[in-house]
């Protein structure tokens, strides 16, 4: 840091490191914020004046933020108006949304992938009603039981098995309890600034319980001959949103890359003690190569506990 030293002129200006200012650590906590505004905003020097202790230039450059998270917290919530409100928070940081980062609400192809959304088989429940005796059931078809309970929370015997939900082939009706994933989340959860240096993260604003679903993985669906490419520069920046579709095989023909379309889950943190799980979930695309990437909870979640699941990295 240069610093200018009270009572002395500019040619006693000296440089100093951060160890040599620990007197003085509000000032520098201050420059920094001041500096990570600028860069925020794209403002030159000579456009932002850094806040002092007789200013209010540091509230209102929070408030400014504010309003720009509040913009991409509200552009999020109208592109799903029908799911629980996603909140954004920051009181971290000067930090704003993400950029090169599009949300979305349903996975996407690249140009070299096709997916089909158009089963070639559904149940044909007596009624409209599914339940796990019923032979017929879209999961009995391939061979699986149902996975839900009535709450639709997963049966203890899931980890590790497909999930095969009714889909538009199917007789039942909308409120059938084997319809989970393709509803959509269904607790409203915050992004927030983690203090820790993780970046964004993400949060419940309700208790959730052990074995419901939380969010569904979604992303860009690409080649794996791209997703190596992908691959070695996300691993020299030190990111990675790549999750491989090899649930059949490991041989896998397909990946979801996440890095610059996706939801909710873009902000989801890495942890070796997660309290979320990823399966592998098969809808109106029954092609065994594309599941669908569903995030439940593996333990009961507090409200306002961190969701987390392991990359496996």
């Amino acid at each position: 840091y240069l610093v200018k030293w009270k009572g002395w002129s500019n040619e006693h200006n000296t440089w100093e490191s951060r160890d040599n200012l620990l007197n003085c650590l509000d000032l520098v906590t201050q420059f920094e914020k001041g500096h990570m505004m600028e860069k925020f905003l794209g403002y030159s020097k000579a456009k932002v004046h850094r806040p002092d202790s007789n200013s209010n230039n540091s509230s209102n450059s929070y408030g400014e933020l504010n309003n720009i998270l509040k913009t991409w917290e509200s552009e999020m919530n109208s592109k799903n108006p029908h799911l629980p409100k996603i909140i954004v928070e920051n009181n971290v940081d000067f930090e704003g949304p993400p950029t090169n980062f599009v949300f979305i609400t349903e996975r996407i192809a690249s140009r070299d992938v096709l997916l089909l959304e158009d089963p070639i088989v559904g149940c044909d429940c007596a009624m409209g009603v599914c339940y796990k005796d019923k032979r017929l059931c879209s999961g009995r078809l391939v061979g699986w039981l149902l996975r839900y309970d009535k709450k639709g929370l997963l049966n203890p015997l899931v980890i590790g098995n497909p999930i095969y939900e009714c889909n538009k082939r199917c007789s039942c009706s909308a409120n059938c309890i084997n319809r989970v994933v393709q509803k959509g989340r269904k607790y409203p959860v915050s992004i927030f600034r983690t203090s820790d240096g993780r970046g964004w993260g993400v949060k419940s604003l309700e208790k959730i319980p052990k074995g419901a679903f939380v969010e569904e993985y979604i992303g860009e669906v690409i080649l794996s001959e791209e997703a190596e490419k992908r691959g070695q520069q996300d691993n020299s920046e030190g990111l990675t949103y790549l999750f491989d579709l090899d649930f059949y095989s490991r041989d896998c023909a397909y990946t979801v890359d996440a890095k610059t379309y996706g939801n909710v889950s873009h902000f989801i943190n890495h942890s070796c003690d997660p309290n979320l799980a990823i399966f592998n979930v098969w809808v109106d695309n029954l092609d065994i190569k594309l599941p669908r990437l569903a995030l439940f909870a593996i333990k009961d979640i507090k409200m306002g506990e961190e969701l987390t699941f392991d990359y496996h990295i």
